[in-house]
């Protein structure tokens, strides 16, 4: 056996930082295999040549990379980009899902309580503004709205409308599923669009949440549950107003009107 080729999988761990244990998985999973295996005692030697795949491999693992999307980008070089592509997004749906985390828990060690105005019942203008329907989810939605609304500005504009209030967004599922919510997007506009909706005004439940988006849920349930204390019930379909958000302000000071339209 030639020493500058073949090394042993003790001296092939030190050399690429891989465990003896990980080595013996890779193999195992056929995403790295020993160059050479002794028929007499089973020991595994790797080629000095594989110490580059095994170093992309460690990289891909480090970066918290699927077992399987590592052997496809091992063995497709061409698959690398989007894979690499794949595993942002999913990383980037992890941060987001740390933050709201750590919104929830300063919330809770701060009492909990949810920031709302005092709910009432008053006449509310009907909204009237071009609107985008959305299939998304609770995971997704942090997303999804705000490209939503970067596509509605952009046809306010291609359109020659004006801007007549601040976005807002109707929960149109019939129940809640974090994995499947219809949502409608919208923004008030003067004049008619093509693609313009309108949404009831007249008598409604209001209040105002004041905090970051995260508490929206804790603040829907007790207003809903004011709504059902005091004997209403809704006729049309919910509104979020959002009045400050990221454009202005910090999370904890974003300002979103909640309508809830009675009979």
């Amino acid at each position: 056996m030639a020493e500058d080729r073949y090394v042993p999988i003790g001296r092939f761990s030190v050399l690429t930082r891989l465990t003896v244990r990980a080595l013996r998985l890779y193999d195992k999973l056929g995403l790295l295999t020993p160059a050479r295996v002794d028929a007499d005692t089973g020991y595994r030697y790797y080629a000095l040549s594989q110490a580059a795949a095994a170093g992309s491999i460690r990289l891909l693992r480090e970066m918290d990379m699927p077992l399987d999307d590592v052997k496809l980008a091992i063995a497709d070089r061409t698959a690398v980009p989007r894979l690499l592509a794949q595993h942002r997004e999913r990383l980037e749906r992890r941060v987001a899902d740390g933050e709201r985390a750590l919104l929830l828990l300063n919330s809770f060690k701060n009492g909990g309580t949810t920031m709302l105005t005092p709910i009432e019942v008053r006449d509310v203008a009907p909204v009237t503004g071009l609107t985008v329907e959305l299939d998304t989810s609770l995971a997704r939605i942090g997303h999804d709205l705000p490209a939503a609304y970067e596509q509605l500005f952009a046809q306010v504009e291609r359109d020659g409308l004006q801007p007549a209030g601040p976005v807002f967004a109707a929960y149109t599922s019939q129940e809640f599923d974090p994995d499947d919510m219809k949502v409608v997007a919208g923004v008030p506009v003067s004049g008619n669009g093509a693609s313009s909706r309108s949404f009831d005004g007249g008598r409604a439940v209001t209040t105002t949440y004041v905090g970051p988006y995260e508490g929206l849920g804790d603040a829907w349930t007790e207003t809903w549950a004011w709504v059902t204390e005091h004997g209403h019930a809704a006729r049309a379909v919910p509104l979020e107003i959002y009045r400050v958000g990221p454009m202005d302000t910090d999370p904890e000071h974003f300002e979103t009107d909640i309508v809830i339209p009675i009979e």
